[in-house]
């Protein structure tokens, strides 16, 4: 092995252990915030989807017991909106704008594509942010930083356009907060060496701090809003059932009956394994556990 390779793979040695005590437990909690935001978005996407898909069977049924299936689950909240948007609030107010619409008349899904959409973005900003953000920590080389940086960058860009497509009053503003994540980071002819250290000294605590309030009210919007469509849906197929044990009142044997139960059963079973709330708690947790670590290593 070359002279010049030897001193390289010491400098880098040497940089890493130079991250300071919380180094490792740095590292740590960036991997595990990247490996909870890994596949995120797609989770979301389908509950969303699947939750579309439980309303339509629960219009459907109420139509074949004869009922007005029509306003049957709880009104959905939709405070005004404030005049002016704060940014770390806007994901929240996404959502506000985009609620699921509990008076469906069956013509179109209880959530819109849009409404999807918002929801889908929203959590992929957050699963961008932290698997490049454990890619750059813990990045051994210039160029694997500098590609990390661009990726990042890129894809948080495109990112802000596709919510700027969004026709909602919070759109300009969560795109504008979204670019942010990436932080600034000025490489210019920065060495090696000093790129490496630049992203673990400065870049990693500058962007975790400015980003906690941001990605925490982030996470509280998008855990409270699965877990009220997740109640929602529950509801109305308990509602459903009631009007299944009404409708079969004297033939509780019946097997259209006892598939129908069934089909109930595992529905409500589906949304509780298929919801992500705990994503958005378990990510929260870890992001505010990193500021703690950044804060202390000042």
């Amino acid at each position: 092995m070359k002279l010049r390779t030897i001193l390289a793979l010491c400098t880098s040695i040497v940089a890493l252990q130079a991250y300071s005590c919380n180094g490792p437990t740095i590292s740590k909690t960036t991997a595990s915030l990247s490996a909870t935001a890994k596949g995120s978005t797609e989770k979301v996407s389908h509950f969303y989807k699947h939750i579309n898909e439980i309303h339509s069977k629960i219009f459907l049924d109420y139509k074949e017991i004869g009922e007005d299936p029509v306003g049957r689950s709880e009104e959905p909240s939709n405070p005004q909106l404030p005049r002016e948007i704060k940014e770390v609030d806007s994901i929240r107010e996404l959502l506000i704008e985009s609620p699921g619409d509990i008076g469906s008349n069956g013509t179109k899904p209880y959530y819109s594509l849009e409404a999807i959409k918002a929801r889908t973005l929203a959590t992929s900003a957050l699963e961008t942010y932290a698997v490049n953000l454990q890619i750059l920590s813990s990045s051994t080389s210039s160029a694997e930083s500098k590609k990390a940086m661009s990726d990042l960058q890129s894809n948080l860009s495109n990112l802000g356009v596709e919510f700027s497509s969004l026709k909602l009053a919070a759109s300009p503003t969560v795109a504008r907060q979204v670019e942010k994540l990436g932080g600034l980071a000025q490489l210019g002819n920065m060495g090696a060496q000093a790129l490496i250290g630049h992203f673990r000294n400065k870049w990693t605590p500058e962007t975790v701090r400015a980003n906690n309030e941001f990605v925490s009210n982030s996470c509280v919007a998008l855990n409270d809003d699965v877990r009220l469509t997740a109640k929602r849906a529950k509801t109305s197929l308990a509602g459903l059932q009631r009007h299944w044990d009404v409708a079969f009142a004297s033939k509780k044997t019946d097997r259209k009956y006892l598939d129908e139960l069934a089909k109930i059963s595992d529905l409500q079973a589906q949304i509780d394994s298929e919801n992500p709330s705990e994503i958005f708690t378990q990510y929260s947790g870890l992001h505010s556990k990193l500021v703690k670590l950044v804060e202390d290593k000042k």
